[in-house]
């Protein structure tokens, strides 16, 4: 790949090797440092709050060649913004960090006016100040602790639009707000007299679910799910099977049905935040609605249909168990009347409960 001789666009070159496969991806070339204007051994480390990427090189640069500061953009564009001057530091062999005040910030090994100890410098890209957050996921009523500059006097904590009832202002560069009921994930946003702040990453609501009910039933039952952060809820699943119908009642309650082909389980609520599940099991009852044919020998064929039948282990005519059983789906199980049987009923047993049929099976 061609070298560098100023800014260059780290784009994958289109000739052959420039990309080559790894056990853990694709490796490639996206730019070559020219040691010079460029700089060399650079050190990559900073993320700032645009999206870009900055770091530090340790020599070229300028007419000294004694490091850089450079930024790659998010379209992959390499800059060198400043080549160290001696009496202002050299030798940047450090990784470089962001303030909340926006400013770039970071040190060298050597250089300075005095001792030529080092320097701390600051950078000014033009980034806005923002609110850093110490923790980025929470549950509804936790403590945020953020982190700011200009914090004394705040009037208002924002949740992704959503305000915090609590908050407390420690210093001006520290403060904790209490998330509160109907807070969605995304942006936190802190108003003060000093301006309007907004979080560098987002805060994720965590669900939580305290109790469901009723914690027995069948397809079709209407399942009230309690908890905590449920605003956001965009899937339900019911001992792993999706719910196709559930509504947002409120950040604290969410109603779902249980769908066909429902299965025993735990109850698992999926929102932008994460997901939570149930400490109480939903045990799905099973039923018999019929069975055909109605009587024959030991060795014949019964076909049983109902509802809950997918989690059948058991079947038994009249008490004794049938050692060959198909599970052809949640409505239907095929059995074969076992040696011993004798007249009366069909009994299903399922992980959530028993069956009995309603009618006797003849034993003929």
């Amino acid at each position: 790949m061609a070298t560098s001789t100023g800014p260059q666009h780290l784009e994958a070159p289109a000739t052959a090797g420039s990309s080559s496969s790894t056990t853990g991806g694709t490796y490639t070339l996206l730019h070559s440092l020219n040691g010079t204007t460029d700089g060399q051994q650079a050190r990559l480390g900073l993320q700032a709050t645009d999206g870009n990427l900055y770091g530090e090189a340790v020599f070229g640069g300028g007419t000294n060649s004694i490091g850089t500061i450079f930024k790659v953009t998010t379209s992959e564009t390499y800059t060198v913004l400043y080549s160290f001057v001696g009496n202002q530091g050299d030798y940047g062999e450090n990784f470089l960090t962001q303030h909340t005040n926006g400013l770039i910030y970071g040190t060298t090994a050597s250089g300075g006016a005095v001792t030529n100890g080092g320097v701390l410098f600051s950078l000014n890209v033009g980034l806005a100040p923002f609110a850093k957050l110490v923790t980025t996921s929470g549950k509804v009523d936790s403590s945020l602790e953020i982190l700011g500059h200009g914090l004394t006097g705040t009037t208002s904590v924002k949740f992704n639009g959503v305000a915090a009832t609590t908050f407390s202002v420690s210093s001006d560069t520290y403060m904790t707000a209490t998330v509160p009921s109907g807070a969605k994930t995304g942006t936190v946003t802190v108003t003060a007299p000093s301006g309007i702040y907004n979080s560098s990453r987002q805060f994720r609501v965590t669900p939580t679910i305290s109790s469901i009910a009723p914690t027995v039933g069948a397809a079709g039952t209407v399942i009230t799910i309690n908890g905590t952060g449920l605003t956001q809820t965009t899937k339900v699943t019911v001992g792993g099977v999706n719910v196709t119908s559930f509504t947002i009642n409120s950040d604290s309650k969410v109603s779902a049905t249980a769908p066909t082909g429902v299965k025993t389980g735990k109850v698992v609520v999926t929102t932008s935040g994460g997901s939570a599940t149930s400490a109480s099991t939903f045990s799905v009852i099973p039923t018999i609605l019929s069975f055909s044919p109605t009587s024959g020998p030991v060795g014949t064929s019964v076909v049983i249909t109902g509802t809950g039948l997918s989690q059948t282990n058991q079947v038994t005519f009249n008490g004794t168990t049938a050692t060959v059983f198909t599970i052809n789906s949640d409505t239907q199980v095929t059995a074969t009347v076992p040696t011993g049987a004798t007249t009366g009923k069909i009994a299903i047993t399922t992980t959530g409960g028993v069956a009995t049929s309603a009618t006797n099976f003849t034993v003929m």
